[in-house]
């Protein structure tokens, strides 16, 4: 199966401190995973103009729409013979007698080996193990937005996404950009902003997001959270954005790690990646996990 998407991503810095935490990624990366643009490159990027200071280009980056790329991966996965139990529960996973019996609501499935990998669900059937990683839930909220005729090729992150993301965030300066985001924009940091963009293939931008975490996140969505995306988002682009969709997502977090890999009983993993980069990591995460499997 051939991946449709679009390979790179654009970091921006808007401030002395955002570009001084680029350098250092370049150095510690080098210039193969980290490029640092040039005047000319960052000027001619679709953002309002004279407000970035710096900018890196991430090549390896690799973009898929979800939409497409979920059907698809199950349509591949079906046609080598992996069989789908739809609209099936599991209550409980049970390892005995050196099988592994997954207790369902249409019989039980038996097997060597398993893999319980629910996302942010640790806790429905394995709470002790929840609770030793203190895994709770994060609710982000996203936008898809009209931006008119504005055209991005590549991916776009900003100095909150430093933030955000391990390397980035492992650098030194990061902790300047962070005191300077709280002097100047603290609203920012209290709802945990991530501001970066990217493109569906009908034009749309898809922006995002920001973040809350409880062990259980009420249903309901605060509309300040959306303004302050629009409000960032415009000053990013230069331009006002008209809202197409609002949605939500949750996803596991855990302060212990960023991936929860865990062997509670003989052929049986319990796996979950618990921070914000599981639509970013868990392709070669399952593929380590299969691979040590069946090792």
């Amino acid at each position: 199966m051939r991946a449709r998407g679009r390979t790179s991503s654009f970091v921006l810095a808007r401030g002395d401190d955002e570009r001084a935490l680029l350098e250092e990624f370049r150095d510690e990366r080098g210039g193969d995973q980290v490029t640092l643009l040039g005047d000319e490159a960052i000027a001619a990027l679709p953002v309002a103009a004279g407000t970035v200071t710096g900018a890196a280009l991430l090549p390896l980056d690799l973009r898929v729409d979800p939409r497409e790329a979920v059907p698809a991966l199950a349509a591949w996965l079906s046609d080598r013979g992996v069989r789908f139990h739809r609209g099936t529960h599991v209550g409980r996973i049970e390892s005995t007698e050196g099988a592994v019996v997954v207790r369902t609501s249409r019989g039980d499935l038996r097997g060597r080996r398993a893999v319980h990998a629910v996302g942010h669900d640790v806790d429905r059937l394995f709470p002790d193990l929840a609770e030793e990683w203190s895994v709770h839930r994060c609710r982000l909220q996203m936008l898809e937005v009209d931006a008119g005729d504005l055209r991005l090729e590549s991916a776009l992150l900003t100095g909150t996404s430093m933030l955000r993301y391990g390397g980035l965030s492992a650098m030194p300066s990061a902790a300047r950009v962070r005191e300077r985001i709280a002097r100047e924009s603290p609203e920012l940091l209290d709802v945990v902003m991530n501001l970066m963009s990217t493109q569906r293939p009908d034009g749309a931008l898809v922006l995002g997001d920001t973040h809350h975490y409880a062990r259980t996140p009420p249903p309901f969505d605060d509309e300040h959270d959306a303004e302050l995306l629009l409000r960032e988002g415009a000053r990013l682009f230069g331009r006002p954005l008209r809202v197409l969709w609002r949605w939500r997502g949750i996803y596991a977090t855990s302060p212990r790690a960023e991936f929860l890999v865990a062997e509670p009983a003989p052929g049986l993993r319990v796996v979950s990646v618990t921070s914000g980069i599981g639509m970013t990591t868990a392709f070669g995460l399952a593929n380590t996990m299969v691979d040590d499997l069946l090792r």
